[in-house]
């Protein structure tokens, strides 16, 4: 059996991890914009929140590819 044959399944499991990873990446950032304007009150300053709305810049270095 040739290395072809022996790395199609592993392959495809790579390919399917891939495209599930890529999928759930372009949907962080909107995901986060929501968030962040539901925890964010409208008549407050963004810039001095408190820490029941402080939201923690994790995601914020993620870019969808």
């Amino acid at each position: 059996m040739g290395y072809s044959q022996l790395l199609r399944a592993p392959g495809r499991d790579i390919g399917i991890a891939v495209r599930a990873i890529t999928s759930v990446a372009t949907r962080i950032d909107p995901l986060e914009r929501r968030a962040r304007a539901l925890l964010t009150p409208a008549d407050s300053s963004p810039s001095a929140p408190d820490h029941d709305t402080a939201v923690p810049t994790v995601l914020s270095h993620v870019k969808a590819s």
